[in-house]
């Protein structure tokens, strides 16, 4: 009778048990937050406060990797990959958009 009710009735699903459409929200939001495109132009952190530090990898659309650091208000670190895809980027600071020179796409 036991294994009857089991199977007809299963036990619920842990709330701790990690589920993939849980995630989907927060990381679009993270996404939203750190880069957007603009047909070939990329902006990063267009809507992060500058206050908050994060550190991210991301990819990009054209086969782009962005890696970022941003720290006590200023940006640390910025790898664009491929190399050629940084004449495309373009960061946000202080409300104003500057075109990112990176030599050999890190700066």
């Amino acid at each position: 009778m036991t294994d009857d009710l089991h199977r007809s009735h299963p036990p619920a699903a842990s709330l701790s048990t990690p589920n993939p459409t849980h995630t989907r929200p927060v990381t679009s939001s993270f996404t939203m937050h750190t880069t957007q495109c603009d047909g070939a132009r990329i902006h990063v952190l267009p809507a992060w406060p500058q206050d908050w530090d994060v550190e991210f990898t991301l990819h990009a659309p054209y086969r782009t990797t962005i890696e970022c650091t941003w720290r006590n208000g200023a940006l640390e670190r910025l790898t664009v990959t491929p190399a050629e895809r940084a004449a495309n980027v373009v960061v946000h600071l202080d409300g104003r958009d500057v075109r990112a020179d990176l030599g050999r796409g890190q700066r």
